[in-house]
C-alpha cells in the first residue's frame, strides 16, 4: 500500500511541480500546461516501467541462481551417494556386484572430473589388494605354476580385468604423477590399447600378458616379469625396466626411445623393427651382448660381459 501511495504522489503531484519549476514563475495557457504535465507524467511512467522491468529481471536472475545452486547441491549429493554405494559394492562377496560397482565408479569418473583421480586410485588399490604378487588368495594359481595352466585374467578374475581396463582407459586423462600398481599378479591380463603411462608396475607379474599398443611412457617396470608378453607397437618411451625379465617377449615395432633395460634379461626377445633413438639402440641401455639374428657380435653394449641382458633383432 505504501508503494502505491508513493507511486500516486509521483505520477499525480510531481509532474505539476516539475512543470512549475521549469516555468520559473512564467505563465502558460491551461491547455499548454496540461500537455506539459502529461509529457512529464509519460516520461515518469516510462522510467518507473523500466525500473520495474529491471527489478523483475534481477529477481528472476536471482531466482535462477538459487535454483541452479540448489540443483548443483542436489547433483553433488547424488554423486556422493552413488560413489559411496559403488565403493561398498567393491567389498561384496558376489562377483557380479563387484563388477557392477567398478562400472558405476567408471561412469561417475566419466561425468565428474573432480572424482576422476579418486576413481583411478581406487582401481589401482583394488588390483593391488585383489591380485597381490606373489599370490596369496586361496585358489589363485601358484607363483611357479606353468603359464599354460594359468587362465586368462578375464576368466579367473573378471572383476580385476574390468578394474584394469577402467584404470587404463581413464589413464588417458589422468593427471601426471605416479600410480602404484606394483607387486600385482597380472599374468595373461588383457592390457591392449590402455594408457598406463607413469604407472608403477615394479615387481608386477605380466607373464604372457597382452600389452599390445599400450602407452607405457615413463612407467616403472623394475624387476617386473614380462616373459612371453606381447608388447608389439607399444610405447615404452623413458620406461625403466631395470632387472626385468623379458625372456621371449615380443617388442616388435615398440618405441624404446630413452628406455632403460639395465640388467634386464632379453634372451629370445623379439625386437624386430623396435625404435630406439635415431632408429638404432644408442639410447636404450642394455648391459650385455648384442645379438642380431643368428649372429652374435662380441661387443658388450655397455661394457659388462657378465650381465645377462641380450638383444635379438630378426
Amino acid at each position: 500500500m505504501a508503494a502505491l501511495a508513493v507511486l500516486s504522489v509521483v505520477l499525480l503531484v510531481l509532474p505539476g511541480m516539475v512543470v512549475d519549476h521549469d516555468l520559473a514563475g512564467g505563465h502558460l495557457a491551461a491547455a499548454d500546461r496540461m500537455n506539459a504535465v502529461n509529457n512529464v507524467r509519460t516520461t515518469l511512467l516510462q522510467a518507473v516501467g523500466g525500473a520495474v522491468v529491471l527489478f523483475g529481471a534481477y529477481a528472476t536472475w536471482r531466482q535462477l541462481r538459487v535454483s541452479q545452486d540448489g540443483l548443483s547441491a542436489t547433483r553433488e549429493g547424488n554423486v556422493t551417494d552413488r560413489f559411496s554405494r559403488a565403493v561398498e559394492q567393491l567389498g561384496s562377496d558376489k562377483l557380479d556386484v563387484r563388477i557392477g560397482g567398478i562400472y558405476a565408479l567408471w561412469r561417475i569418473a566419466d561425468h565428474s572430473a573432480r572424482d576422476h583421480e579418486a576413481v583411478v586410485s581406487i582401481m589401482a588399490a583394488y588390483l593391488r589388494t585383489h591380485l597381490p604378487w606373489p599370490p596369496q588368495e586361496p585358489g589363485a594359481p601358484a607363483a611357479d605354476a606353468s603359464i599354460n595352466s594359468v587362465r586368462p585374467l578375464e576368466t579367473r578374475a573378471a572383476d580385476a580385468q574390468v578394474a584394469l581396463t577402467c584404470l587404463g582407459v581413464l589413464g588417458q586423462e589422468r593427471s601426471p604423477g605416479w600410480l602404484n600398481v606394483s607387486f600385482t599378479d597380472l599374468r595373461r591380463a588383457d592390457c591392449d590399447g590402455l594408457w598406463l603411462n607413469g604407472v608403477n608396475l615394479d615387481a608386477t607379474c605380466l607373464e604372457a600378458a597382452s600389452v599390445y599398443q599400450v602407452n607405457l611412457s615413463g612407467a616403472s617396470l623394475i624387476e617386473a616379469n614380462l616373459r612371453y608378453a606381447e608388447l608389439g607397437t607399444s610405447i615404452l618411451h623413458q620406461v625403466r625396466c631395470l632387472e626385468a625379465d623379458l625372456r621371449g617377449a615380443r617388442l616388435v615395432k615398440a618405441d624404446l626411445r630413452e628406455a632403460d633395460f639395465s640388467g634386464a634379461d632379453l634372451r629370445e626377445a623379439n625386437l624386430r623393427k623396435a625404435r630406439a633413438h635415431g632408429g638404432g639402440c644408442s639410447s636404450v641401455r642394455i648391459c650385455g651382448w648384442l645379438t642380431c639374428g643368428a649372429a652374435t657380435s662380441a661387443v658388450p653394449t655397455c661394457g659388462t660381459r657378465d650381465s645377462k641382458a641380450h638383444w635379438r633383432a630378426t
